[in-house]
This record gives structure tokens, C-alpha cells and sequence, in this order.
């Protein structure tokens, strides 16, 4: 069947190509680049740059993930501003963590699939806290990533002082979060297999 302009996928993917063609121009990647993009079945989306506040916790969170231990299946790499295709749709998490073992493709800061991905983070901002969370919209970023078979899915709650953790995704669709109070360790079962202490954002959010 042929896409038409109505079509998600096909949204998506002009979405896609107008935003690598900004990127190949040298005049307009100079202006675009304190931007951050998604392309998404919405079509382009803008990502503000992030504030102190999400950059401290995204630090926090990295090197907390950093001091664990690297043996067997839990190495592990961290990468921000890493987008990953999924599907037709082209994400940048804040933080993807992925299983260096397995080879993951990233060309010019872009995955170019889901596989060997372990977690993808997210701090939301007024602006993307709905596209963060949302599980029952497909255009969503938890409908994309369980489709795609993203193990673990974090988001910070900013608006709301939580922590939630998307995982176990059935048929392609994650049941309802574990949700943690700001606070609260979170625990991140394996591979990391570890609590993230969250006592350090009260002062934040």
C-alpha cells in the first residue's frame, strides 16, 4: 500500500530528510547547531537546550552508572546527544547507555538502530515532559521504545519530583512505570543492578 501524507511513518521520514538536509547545509547546521532536533511521526520537533538543573542531574546520573562495576554483561557505555533511529523516527535521549559488546552502529553522532541499547534516559522540560510519558500515545517516546525493545526506560519527573522506570514491555508496550518519590533510591535492576541515590535533587527540582 502506498503511504500517503496522512501516514505517520511517512510523516516521519520527510521529517527526516528535512532535517538531514539542514544538517548538511553549512549555513543552516551553523544556526541549527545550539538546537537539538527530533524528527518524529508529528513531524520536527525542537528540544530546547536543557538548564542547569537537567544538565546537574544527567551529570549525577552519569557518574553514578560510570562508578559501577564493568564485568560481563554489565559493560556498558554511556553517550549523550546520540540520536537513534526508530523506525522511521529519529530520537536524541539525554543519556543512551548501550552494551559496547555489541557493536552498536553510530555514525556521526547517530545510532542507526535500537540494538544493544540497555537503558535510555530522559529529564523532562515543560516542553517534552507529555512526549516523554505518554504511554498510550504510538507517537509517543514509551510506545516507540518498547516497540523497538528498549529493556529500560528512565524518565525524571521534574513537574511532578518522581523517577520513573518503563521496563518488561509486553508485546511491544510497557506496563505502568515504578515510580519513585524524589528521595527515594531508585533501583535499576540488571545489568546495572544498583540503587541510584536521588537525595541530591531535592535541591534541584
Amino acid at each position: 500500500m502506498r503511504p500517503t501524507t496522512h501516514d505517520p511513518d511517512y510523516v516521519a521520514f520527510v521529517a527526516r530528510r528535512i532535517l538531514d538536509h539542514v544538517r548538511e547545509a553549512p549555513e543552516l547546521a551553523t544556526l541549527a547547531a545550539p538546537l537539538r532536533f527530533e524528527t518524529t511521526p508529528r513531524g520536527i520537533v525542537m528540544r530546547p537546550p536543557p538548564g542547569a538543573a537537567h544538565g546537574d542531574i544527567l551529570d549525577n546520573l552519569r557518574s553514578f552508572l560510570a562508578s559501577l562495576p564493568r564485568d560481563g554483561a554489565a559493560e556498558r557505555a554511556l553517550r549523550e546527544n546520540t540520536s537513534v533511529e526508530f523506525g522511521a523516527s529519529e530520537r536524541t535521549p539525554d543519556l543512551v547507555v548501550f552494551d559496547p559488546s555489541r557493536r552498536v552502529l553510530v555514525r556521526a553522532g547517530k545510532a542507526m538502530s535500537p540494538a544493544g541499547i540497555l537503558m535510555l534516559v530522559e529529564v523532562t522540560s515543560n516542553s517534552t515532559r507529555r512526549e516523554d510519558l505518554d504511554r498510550d500515545d504510538p507517537a509517543a517516546k514509551p510506545r516507540q521504545y518498547a516497540a523497538s525493545g528498549i529493556p529500560l526506560y528512565l524518565v525524571v519527573d521534574r513537574r511532578r519530583a518522581e523517577v520513573l522506570l518503563f521496563r518488561d514491555a509486553i508485546h511491544g508496550t510497557y506496563p505502568a512505570p515504578t515510580v519513585f518519590h524524589v528521595g527515594e533510591p531508585v533501583w535499576l535492576p540488571k545489568p546495572f543492578s544498583a540503587a541510584w541515590p536521588t537525595e541530591f535533587m531535592k535541591d534541584l527540582l
